[in-house]
């Protein structure tokens, strides 16, 4: 398990078109995740409004961003996270990953309780900081 401050395109994997690739690239941010993956198809608006905006604030906080794949339809994979270091045994804690053409384009993090959080894409490491 290795820590990174900030991802980079160049950090994503070259590949993540399988459920092993993915589950690798999670292990070597650190993070422990469910085996139930969800998978959908989402589309990148062709235009931002203010709050694609600023979920592309974050993407670019973690290295990476969106511009590039507006009005495209990517691969969302869904995992819970099992090693939160901030979390309660209770608290249910997500990771999104965004794939385009097996590589992984941008992601993030958050809790869905109504006082939660949404972070970029960041190794375990990172949040213990």
């Amino acid at each position: 398990v290795w820590g990174i401050s900030k991802l980079t395109k160049s950090d994503a994997p070259a590949d993540a078109a399988t459920r092993e690739q993915r589950a690798s690239y999670l292990q070597s941010l650190g993070w422990e995740t469910s085996d139930d993956e969800k998978e959908r198809e989402v589309l990148i608006p062709a235009e931002f409004d203010e709050v694609y905006e600023n979920y592309n604030a974050l993407q670019k906080k973690s290295g990476f961003d969106l511009e590039p794949f507006k009005g495209q339809k990517v691969t969302q994979y869904t995992y819970e996270i099992l090693n939160y270091p901030t979390a309660e045994k209770s608290d249910i804690i997500r990771l999104d990953l965004l794939v385009l053409d097996g590589r992984v384009i941008g992601g993030d993090i958050y809790s869905p309780r109504l006082d939660g959080f949404m972070t970029g894409l960041q190794s375990c490491k990172e949040v213990q900081k």
